[in-house]
């Protein structure tokens, strides 16, 4: 990481921390060889190998390689992907096909995320605020997800939340 002396130092762990983080989705996913072209080599963990990935009998391609590891990475690199899907003149076809399931198939926030942010947002433990959650999403997209649940103080009115990647926003449905 170059020195820059515009940063703050609480802004240059933050940067730190960030190129760890993509640093190793990159070579968790397979792709260390592009992290050691980007220059962030000296990030990479020294668990190599330990990929995590579910077994399947053929070998996963770069274009799948890419995808999982935009979706480790959050909601720009999902982004990012979605647009390149549309975009032939810059990615082959097969790449296309590929980062077209960002589009499609985004998988959500884990609930106990979920379930530790919307504590967080309330201020009390939602088992306190909600009379029923459910635990499985509506739906899940790039940057968040939606929610169903049942307010406890007016049992009757379903109530929908939205689990942004990084907030939480409650609506009546």
């Amino acid at each position: 990481m170059p020195c820059r002396p515009d940063l703050t130092i609480l802004s240059r762990v933050a940067l730190l921390h960030r190129c760890r983080q993509i640093a190793a989705a990159l070579a968790r996913h397979g792709l260390g060889y592009l992290a050691m072209e980007l220059g962030l080599g000296r990030y990479l963990p020294f668990n190599r190998g330990l990929f995590g990935h579910r077994r399947r009998l053929e070998s996963y391609t770069r274009a799948d390689r890419l995808r999982m590891a935009s979706e480790d990475l959050g909601p720009t690199p999902v982004k990012l992907g979605q647009v390149l899907s549309t975009r032939p003149d810059l990615v082959p076809p097969d790449w296309s096909e590929e980062l077209a399931k960002l589009q499609e198939r985004v998988p959500p926030v884990p609930w106990p995320r979920v379930w530790l942010r919307l504590g967080r947002e309330l201020g009390r433990p939602p088992e306190e605020v909600f009379a029923h959650l459910e635990l499985e999403p509506l739906a899940a997209a790039s940057v968040g997800q939606v929610h169903w649940g049942v307010h406890r103080g007016s049992k009757r009115w379903p109530l929908g939340f939205w689990c942004k990647r990084t907030v939480v926003f409650l609506s009546p449905v």
